[in-house]
């Protein structure tokens, strides 16, 4: 596990969380849609810590998960699964632009899958784990 630290691009949000080295991507049509592509996170480990929430927007993007967003400046922050949809105390999975992340980070999974368009392919997929939405939503106990 790793320290890592992000910002919005005004400043007023700052996050610091614990997590792997490691990024993924998801290529739901919602994530698309808040990213302008795939939504690269990085799983942080338990609850980050945060300073500047009074800035932050969040979205109920579904019925187990928020998105949290900077409403000063725009900056896309985190996905977070709500308590219970994934564990106890929910899960946050931080933009990984918004992170200052060592060249030396591993891109390793992918899910919603069979939602990424055409137009868009990643090199060496089989080199990570790759997941469909209901492969995904059943790996969180969520039934489709």
């Amino acid at each position: 596990m790793n320290e890592y630290h992000g910002k919005c691009l005004c400043g007023a949000v700052d996050i610091k969380a614990t997590a792997p080295g490691n990024v993924g991507s998801c290529h739901c049509s919602v994530c698309r849609r808040w990213c302008g592509g795939p939504m690269f996170a990085v799983h942080a480990e338990g609850q980050p810590v945060i300073t500047g929430e009074e800035f932050i927007t969040r979205y109920q993007s579904s019925d187990f998960a928020q998105r949290g967003f900077c409403r000063q400046c725009g900056t896309n922050l985190f996905y977070h699964l709500l308590p219970g949809a994934f564990s106890e105390q929910g899960a946050y999975m931080l933009a990984a632009g918004m992170l200052d992340l060592p060249d030396d980070m591993v891109f390793d999974n992918e899910i919603y899958i069979d939602s990424q368009p055409g137009w868009y392919r990643f090199d060496n997929a089989d080199s990570r784990t790759r997941l469909t939405e209901k492969e995904f939503l059943h790996s969180l106990g969520i039934a489709t």
